[in-house]
């Protein structure tokens, strides 16, 4: 049998499990004379040798154990997992339950929950591997030979075990409204899909886009290590470290390419381009299936591509299992940070306003994937490419420019130096960008645009970068400055960007006054507390100029401080390698705050659960 590894903060999860608490939310599965509850699941990966459990995560956000019953529990679990998981290797090992009756460990008893998986299993075309027992504290295993399951040992997992090489590929299929959402007996699921889903997948191809034209049924033996090479994309390996907007310079797209029978009429999906199935003179949004697969060096496409149909058809299926008529759901892809992987998740549509209120769904993704509550991760404005779909209607600007330097000039480290560092993605503003002539004025103002992108590309908000006149305006409508100061070329500083932030985000920020550039480095352990508790970029105002800070670097046995600033004063190409050679983004010493000026810096804090 293959051996059970577990990652350290897994076990230290399961541990941390309210065994009574877990049973009483259960109570209405043991009334229906179930003989037992699930209660999460174990995720990971299954190689033949060894099981290794990596993650684990609750009832599925489409999943109420209170009113479902247990076959209801396990089919929309696993549908939701097996669509939501990045395969073919990242998979989902087995349920975490809780018995209703005793049973004895090695004997055929244990079956019962087998079967009763069996069924749910059978509609994803699914197998477990593993279960976990919370009152006991067991892992089990089914021992091939005798078709039972039994108690297994188990090893710790290191928590290295992630950091593998991974090479990401990511596809996107819009099908008219006509192939989901028609209400079906439970029954009639499994035969109905498969038939509409025939009807597509006989008619569908994939295509690499990256480079020459190419589908990849036509070089299907090909290894992922062997396509990177002569395409030129990288493999990520320190995965829980990257976020979305990261990843996305990672991820190779592949082009979905079919031909589909809508209303009798022959039409062609080509990628993102779709055919909408119109009802009552009103456009209906399409069916968004998004999928990710994540693939070892040595995988081959052949690989590749029966993952990429099978996530497809799951995702397709689950839809019709979960049978939300009233809503408009579409799959988006996101990259918690923390989580080793991306995950996929269903969510309705934002309103007509562009304002997504659907928290407590959200809210279910939080709970269903054990994640804290640091930034909103799952709001369709922080998914997969949601940032590049947004430059469609805004100006371009460059994203997190600091990535490229952080690691490679940041200063020696020691043991007793502290690093902090803003969290999340951001835009880069700086002096004559977008049309404005605002050299020798203007540097404060693109620090706010730059901290307002922050808010923005994290999902706290929707709304647009205000520009300077804008910014102007709202001063005055505040009743902080004259009107004479709209469409005049008048600094601002720190107070009104705090201002500004209340006002239109309802943001609220903190000033830390320093009297002097010269005292600068005494509040080092203060700006350490802002980056790691509010994640939020600075603006630092004081004498002529004005900065954006990103993070700061500390060290206790010299007292020695750095500091990650992004320049807003920068007048040329929106060039990455350009703004490094020339250190508008790096690492700088106090010198560059003038010993006899003060300053203000301008602290945003973080909004607090929001979901």
């Amino acid at each position: 049998m293959p051996q059970v590894l577990v990652r350290d903060s897994v076990l230290q999860t399961l541990k941390g499990w309210n065994y009574e608490k877990s049973k009483n939310i259960n109570i209405a599965s043991k009334s229906r004379a179930s003989s037992f509850s699930v209660v999460g699941w174990l995720v990971g990966i299954f190689d033949q040798a060894t099981v290794q459990i990596w993650h684990v995560v609750q009832n599925s956000p489409f999943t109420n154990p209170t009113y479902d019953d247990i076959e209801q529990v396990l089919s929309k679990d696993i549908g939701y997992y097996a669509s939501a998981l990045p395969g073919p290797h990242i998979q989902l090992l087995g349920p975490i339950y809780i018995s209703h009756t005793t049973f004895k460990v090695g004997t055929a008893s244990k079956d019962n929950i087998s079967s009763v998986l069996e069924n749910a299993q059978s509609l994803f075309n699914l197998k477990t591997f593993t279960m976990y027992s919370l009152e006991e504290e067991s892992f089990y295993i089914k021992d091939t030979s005798s078709n039972l399951w039994v108690a297994s040992d188990f090893s710790c997992l290191s928590e290295s075990c992630v950091e593998r090489e991974w090479y990401y590929f990511y596809a996107e299929c819009k099908l008219p409204r006509v192939f989901s959402g028609t209400k079906k007996e439970r029954h009639s699921i499994e035969p109905y899909c498969q038939r509409l889903w025939e009807t597509f997948e006989s008619r569908m191809q994939f295509s690499f886009l990256a480079g020459e034209f190419k589908l990849l049924s036509q070089c299907q033996d090909v290894e992922c290590e062997q396509l990177a090479k002569s395409s030129g994309f990288s493999p990520v390996v320190q995965s829980s470290v990257v976020d979305i907007r990261v990843l996305e310079n990672y991820i190779q797209q592949i082009c979905v390419l079919c031909r589909c029978c809508v209303d009798s009429k022959e039409r062609a999906i080509q990628g993102v381009t779709v055919a909408y199935e119109k009802q009552d003179n009103c456009e209906l949004e399409p069916c968004i299936l998004q999928v990710c697969c994540l693939l070892q060096p040595h995988d081959r496409l052949e690989l590749l591509i029966q993952s990429l149909r099978d996530q497809l058809y799951k995702q397709f299926k689950y839809l019709f299992i979960i049978q939300e008529e009233e809503l408009q759901l579409a799959w988006k892809i996101w990259k918690p940070t923390g989580l080793v992987f991306p995950i996929m998740g269903l969510l309705p549509y934002p309103n007509e306003n562009g304002i997504e209120s659907h928290e407590r769904m959200r809210r279910k993704h939080h709970e269903a994937f054990l994640l804290d509550y640091l930034f909103p991760y799952f709001r369709f404005s922080v998914s997969l490419f949601s940032w590049k779909e947004k430059q469609q209607m805004d100006n371009k600007h460059l994203l997190d420019v600091h990535r490229s330097i952080s690691l490679k000039k940041k200063p020696v480290s020691c043991q007793n130096e502290i690093q902090s560092m803003v969290k999340g993605s951001y835009e880069y503003f700086h002096y004559m960008q977008d049309g404005i002539q605002d050299k020798g004025w203007g540097c404060a103002y693109r620090s706010l645009q730059t901290i307002i992108s922050w808010f923005r590309l994290q999902g706290y908000t929707d709304r647009s970068i205000p520009n300077h006149r804008e910014i102007q305006e709202m001063l005055v409508e505040m009743g902080d400055k004259e009107t004479s100061f709209i469409a005049s070329k008048q600094w601002i500083g720190a107070t009104e960007v705090c201002y500004i932030l209340q006002h239109y985000l309802g943001v609220e920020s903190k000033i830390l006054f320093v009297s002097s550039g010269a005292q600068m480095d005494n509040y080092a352990r203060q700006i350490i507390q802002h980056f790691e508790h509010e994640c939020t970029p600075v603006m630092i105002g004081g004498g002529v100029l004005a900065y954006t800070l990103l993070g700061i670097q500390y060290n206790e046995s010299t007292g020695k401080v750095q500091y990650l600033i992004l320049d807003p004063h920068y007048t040329g190409e929106d060039n990455v390698r350009v703004i490094i050679q020339k250190n508008w983004c790096g690492w700088k010493d106090s010198s560059i705050f003038q010993k006899d000026s003060f300053y203000n810096l301008c602290m945003p804090l973080r909004p607090k659960n929001v979901i």
